[in-house]
């Protein structure tokens, strides 16, 4: 049950093949004041329920999409946001992080490239099976395509909105990276309302700019962390139900085990960290951990990129780097003569900054949680 942009929500169209028997599944979080939804049955074990959404910004209106299934019109076609699917669960009473039993509303939206509706029934399936008590509401922008992004800037912005100010929604979980988070975000957080206060942010990655712009601003509680597309990744269910365990549990064991109580942590990709420094988006990490990690980059690029980062950092009072995994590197057409460690050790006694050890973070289904901010016990 989605109240998603305080929208009127239509009971009508179907979507009988959003999951297949035998995937996996998705679930997530409660709903104050919906209306009532027209369930219906995908599979032997698992009924999930289907509204329509409009946007809170007529001006960004999404086309309806036409998936497995024919859907109903909007109430009001020119203003519609899309479709939102979510698995079928009481109304709990109670918000916020680790409410397990109680029950918990994740929206989902794809700040960036586009996420596929196959990606997302496995998802789905996955978390009805195993996290009963969680909803998962995917905002129909997900699936949207425009060139490399997943809907226009105003689409992809709008859906964020309508997500992160939806009172009834717990945590806004990112679909996956890729690229088109930086061109949002400032806007994204000027656009937000005391209720997105209340709520965790989970991504990384090209999120990375989103999570940075909301701890700059002090919204939330910004989260490093799997995305739903690390379904994809060999081992990939252990990475969704980390992040899982994390929103829905509490659970400390899907934490970076370097975290320790009283301190403060940040995790990046280095590459997009790179790209903020010097930017309204970068927050102030004084007395920080950073940690950052990095994939499908040459050498001389992890290079390039890790000098801009410490030298940025040298006079900000960092309290340390620790580097997470940096993996496919591509080969360079000579040697390089340094691996990434080195590099990382190299600038960081240059810039004066701690080099602190490796961290579990990566582009891979071991990477682990690091939230925002003063670790407490």
């Amino acid at each position: 049950l989605c109240n998603v942009g305080h929208a009127v929500l239509n009971r009508g169209g179907r979507d009988q093949d959003l999951v297949a028997a035998g995937q996996p599944a998705a679930v997530l979080f409660v709903q104050a004041d919906a209306h009532a939804l027209q369930p219906f049955k995908l599979s032997a074990q698992t009924a999930l329920v289907q509204c329509t959404v409009r946007s809170s910004d007529g001006g960004a209106g999404i086309p309806n999409y036409i998936g497995k299934g024919q859907h109903a019109g909007p109430a009001d076609a020119a203003e519609e946001i899309g479709f939102v699917f979510a698995h079928h669960s009481p109304l709990l009473n109670g918000a916020g992080f680790g409410k397990g039993a109680q029950g918990m509303k994740i929206g989902i939206c794809a700040p960036s490239a586009a996420f596929s509706r196959i990606d997302a029934d496995r998802v789905i399936a996955l978390a009805a099976a195993e996290y009963p008590s969680a909803e998962l509401c995917f905002h129909d922008q997900c699936f949207l395509e425009a060139g490399h992004f997943a809907g226009s800037d105003a689409q992809r912005l709008a859906a964020f909105l309508d997500l992160a100010n939806d009172p009834g929604i717990d945590a806004i979980w990112f679909a996956r990276g890729g690229y088109g988070a930086g061109r949002i975000a400032a806007d994204a957080v000027r656009g937000l309302g005391d209720t997105a206060r209340d709520k965790i942010y989970l991504g990384y990655s090209d999120g990375g700019f989103l999570i940075a712009a909301l701890y700059r601003d002090g919204i939330g509680r910004p989260v490093h962390g799997p995305v739903v597309a690390d379904i994809r990744r060999q081992g990939g269910e252990d990475a969704v139900r980390r992040a899982l365990d994390y929103l829905v549990h509490g659970d400390a064991s899907a934490l970076e085990p370097h975290i320790q109580t009283g301190q403060k942590y940040a995790a990046f990709n280095l590459m997009t960290c790179a790209m903020m420094t010097g930017t309204p988006l970068m927050p102030d990490l004084s007395g920080h951990v950073l940690m950052v990690e990095e994939v499908s980059e040459y050498l001389y690029a992890f290079d390039r990129a890790m000098g801009n980062v410490t030298s940025y950092f040298a006079d900000k009072g960092l309290a340390g780097i620790m580097l997470g995994r940096v993996s496919d590197i591509p080969e360079n057409d000579r040697p390089f003569g340094e691996d990434a460690e080195s590099i990382t050790r190299r600038y960081c006694r240059e810039a004066g900054i701690a080099y602190l050890g490796q961290a579990d973070i990566g582009h891979d289904a071991e990477n682990k949680i690091v939230p925002f901010g003063l670790a407490l016990g």
